[in-house]
């Protein structure tokens, strides 16, 4: 057996053969044990037919241009709806904040003391650095 137990297991999974695979063994040591061989041995064998049995697949044929190209394509256009979702995101921020918080021109970071259970305290961390603060009465004291 060229490959360990492991590697031959691991490139089946990969491969997705290893559930057959391993009903294979399962059956070869089944019909090993009642041949009379011991537990060790019906085990060792099982593994070295599964190998046989089950040789690694022929690698893959290379790519033509034309599918890279498609592939380049598909990578494109999943860079453009990343960017897409980004920006949505970005604009869903910027609603969030127009609405909960009013910017304080002039005055910069939130800068007063608030009381630590109060929304302004609460908010303020996320609205601070932009010079942004929340208004206390559209968010509501907890």
């Amino acid at each position: 057996m060229d490959e360990s137990k492991i590697d031959l297991t691991e490139r089946l999974r990969r491969e997705g053969r290893w559930a057959e695979a391993s009903k294979f063994k399962d059956e070869t040591v089944k019909k090993l044990r009642k041949e009379g061989l011991k537990r060790a041995e019906a085990g060792e064998q099982a593994w070295r037919k599964m190998a046989e049995a089950y040789p690694p697949l022929p690698a893959a044929e290379p790519i033509p241009e034309t599918a890279a190209e498609d592939e380049q394509a598909t990578d494109l256009a999943e860079d453009e709806l990343t960017q897409l979702v980004c920006d949505a995101a970005e604009a869903e921020v910027e609603r969030w904040q127009e609405k909960y918080c009013r910017f304080r021109p002039g005055r910069g970071p939130l800068s007063r003391p608030v009381g630590a259970g109060s929304a302004v305290a609460r908010w303020g961390a996320r609205c601070n650095t932009a010079g942004l603060v929340p208004r206390v009465g559209e968010m509501g004291d907890r």
